[in-house]
């Protein structure tokens, strides 16, 4: 059976035409009220921790091809090898802040001191 969406409520096809029109127009009520809080948490980042996924290539790589690093010698080779216009002038405190929202989104691993890409 064929039916118009709008004409006959009854319908399958004007049931799910209904469901995905209401999902458009108010999409944050289908969060699970448990999950707004970590939804807004997520959306608003340090700002100067943000600044750093300009250098998120340049840590990739360092992991990729000299494998684990310590904080401070992961600080040291962007602070030495990261030149202008880009150059690398952030506290080791700001990157370790970076680093652990990366770990946070399961890109990086984080152990005794030690950060490697998650495989």
């Amino acid at each position: 059976m064929v039916c118009a969406p709008v004409f006959d409520p009854d319908c399958l096809s004007a049931k799910i035409y209904n469901f995905i029109d209401n999902i458009f127009q108010s999409p944050i009520d289908f969060i699970p009220p448990e999950d707004h809080n970590q939804f807004s948490i997520q959306t608003v980042e340090d700002p100067k921790v943000e600044a750093l996924r300009v250098y998120w290539s340049y840590i990739q790589g360092m992991l990729i091809n000299l494998g684990e690093m310590t904080l401070e010698r992961m600080h040291t080779m962007l602070n030495t090898f990261v030149q202008a216009p880009n150059k690398f002038e952030h506290s080791p405190e700001e990157l370790r802040e970076f680093l652990m929202l990366m770990v946070k989104q399961e890109k990086v691993e984080f152990r005794a001191g030690i950060f490697k890409l998650k495989s």
